[in-house]
């Protein structure tokens, strides 16, 4: 699998901005099988999410599914999404017209996402490619037990400071090495509301090697990592984990 996995600044809370801005970097770049792109994509990360939900049936989604059509490859990104009257930090992976969401589980309470967002009880896997991948956003990273599940990928897609970048760094390499696994990291790059972020978009490998930029083009080799997994079999002594109130859920994103 092709991936490409791009960093971006995005202007808060203008969302028609950066969707064009996301149209252009993924234009720039043709080619991949997956394009992976950071949290809260079209506002960055709003004090007041209340104030700039959108739907499933909403301009981003409608936009993805025929951006995913042009290009004949899955996109992927959270948006802040309203269904029912709650509202969900939703990661959403796109290919074509099906569209598979994975809703933060973890909430950022320091930045009081627990006052704001709703929390829900499943944990998301798609399969794409005959790949199972586990869908992850940016504070789940520091809760191993909810990612302790020997997927073939694992993907974070993130707002982390330049301040806490060594603990974005060292978990996920952690999170690659212990799942055995390829991990990918999509973080935004610029300024917002003070903080700074920095290029530390990455694809790191079982062994925990990475490569690092603000935009990171990897092909994916899932049947040397499958033997490495199979030879090196540390998934056959680990414990079980079961995350109590929680389902897991496997969406079918092949076409």
């Amino acid at each position: 699998m092709k991936v490409c996995v791009i960093s971006i600044d995005m202007l808060l809370n203008e969302p028609e901005h950066n969707r064009q801005l996301i149209k252009q970097k993924i234009l720039e770049r043709p080619g991949f099988d997956l394009y992976v792109l950071p949290e809260y994509m079209t506002t960055g990360f709003v004090s007041d999410p209340t104030s700039c939900f959108e739907t499933m049936e909403g301009a981003t989604v409608a936009f993805l599914k025929n951006l995913s059509q042009q290009i004949n490859a899955a996109i992927c990104g959270t948006l802040i999404i309203k269904e029912d009257n709650n509202i969900f930090n939703r990661f959403v992976f796109v290919n074509k017209h099906k569209v598979a969401s994975y809703d933060k589980r973890h909430l950022f309470s320091p930045g009081n996402e627990h006052l704001k967002l709703s929390k829900p009880h499943q944990r998301v896997f798609v399969t794409y490619k005959n790949t199972k991948i586990l869908l992850q956003i940016c504070y789940d990273l520091r809760f191993p037990a909810f990612t302790h599940t020997y997927p073939d990928m694992i993907i974070w897609v993130a707002n982390w400071p330049v301040q806490r970048i060594t603990a974005w760094n060292t978990l996920l390499k952690a999170r690659a090495i212990e799942n055995q696994c390829f991990v990918i990291g999509c973080n935004r790059v610029g300024t917002d509301q003070g903080l700074v972020y920095e290029a530390s978009s990455q694809v790191i490998n079982y062994m925990g090697e990475a490569v690092v930029g603000e935009v990171v083009e990897a092909e994916l080799d899932f049947k040397g990592a499958a033997k490495f997994k199979e030879g090196f079999g540390a998934w056959r002594d680990a414990d079980k984990v079961i995350i109590e109130g929680v389902e897991d859920v496997i969406i079918d994103m092949n076409e």
